[in-house]
């Protein structure tokens, strides 16, 4: 179940999704590469931060440059959605983050992942 969606960032337009699935708890966290960079990236971490002790980065990927800011925030709504949907039915974080990241790149809006 999705129990934290954060709307975005007032300042930096960052996003933040807390998922706690019956087979795993995770957290995504979509933002800007840097300060001041129009590029985006997500980073998927396996528990959340903020109630298990150990969570550690999972995947991340970095998407294609000329995104819009609302083409990046849906692209974090249909991970965070698909994500939370696959691990309701039971499947583990990488089973049910993999296919997603890896379609992804082939519909060429991420350039690069650095899987676990």
């Amino acid at each position: 179940m999705i129990v934290s969606d954060l709307p975005p960032s007032r300042i930096l337009g960052s996003l933040a999704t807390s998922i706690h699935a019956a087979a795993f708890n995770c957290f995504i966290s979509t933002a800007r590469t840097g300060l001041f960079s129009s590029r985006w990236s997500t980073m998927i971490f396996d528990g959340d931060p903020g109630v298990d002790r150990a969570f550690k980065r999972f995947a991340s990927v970095v998407y294609r440059a000329g995104l819009s800011k609302a083409q990046v925030r849906a692209a974090h709504q249909e991970l965070s959605t698909r994500v939370d949907r696959a691990g309701q039915t039971g499947v583990g974080l990488d089973r049910a983050v993999v296919p997603i990241l890896n379609e992804f790149v082939e519909r060429g809006m991420v350039e690069r992942g650095e899987p676990h």
